[in-house]
């Protein structure tokens, strides 16, 4: 097999990151690529010289910024799952007095949101992030959203009494493994609106029984 089972940590990281808008406009190109090269392709197929062939650059400016093919993809995961959490921020600000109903909407709607806008490319990122070992990079992320839905619940007088730390591991852990699955899976069924009401109905469930 090409790629390595368990590359050292830095393989996952960008080298550097970049400062000017023609270098950041380079790095967009490259990971615009990257994600057309692992829907097209898939995690096996998948070569880094056809990512710098398919962004219009050389490997060598490539590899300026990137030093492995790990570290594209999990920088690529790395993007959707911050947007993911960066949504969810946004929506509970917006739930200070929020229902519960709502508060579980809120909750479900930004991975949702970016399942739906990725569906082809999650199975791969998946793929790889058991691969390359990517989860490493994407744990801290995961942390802060967890730490987010604490501090929400926390403030929440109808949560008086639940063990927020967690409940806010059960529903993130549990929201984002089934969107990955479906994306896996049933893709077509994540468009469907009776996926948003389940996933609402199951986090609803959740927090009014804790």
């Amino acid at each position: 097999m090409r790629h390595i089972a368990v590359p050292e940590l830095t393989r996952l990281f960008p080298r550097k990151e970049p400062k000017q808008d023609r270098s950041r406009a380079l790095v967009r190109a490259i990971l615009i690529a990257a994600r057309r090269i692992l829907v097209r392709d898939g995690v096996d197929a998948a070569r880094i010289v056809d990512v710098a062939e398919l962004a219009g650059v050389s490997p060598g400016s490539l590899y300026q910024y990137f030093p492995s093919f790990e570290s594209v993809v999990a920088t690529i995961h790395v993007e959707l799952l911050e947007g993911a959490v960066a949504e969810l921020a946004e929506e509970l600000a917006r739930c200070d007095d929020a229902s519960l109903p709502e508060v579980a909407r809120a909750i479900t709607i930004g991975p949702l949101r970016v399942a739906r806008a990725h569906v082809e490319l999650l199975p791969a990122l998946e793929e790889a992030s058991a691969r390359f070992g990517t989860e490493r990079r994407l744990a801290p992320i995961l942390e802060r959203e967890r730490a987010l839905l604490r501090v929400f619940f926390d403030s929440r007088s109808d949560l008086a009494g639940v063990d927020t730390k967690r409940a806010a591991f059960m529903v993130s852990s549990t929201v984002h493994g089934l969107v990955t699955t479906m994306a896996r899976e049933f893709p077509e069924r994540l468009r469907d609106d009776a996926t948003s009401t389940d996933l609402e109905r199951m986090v609803l469930g959740y927090l009014q029984a804790a």
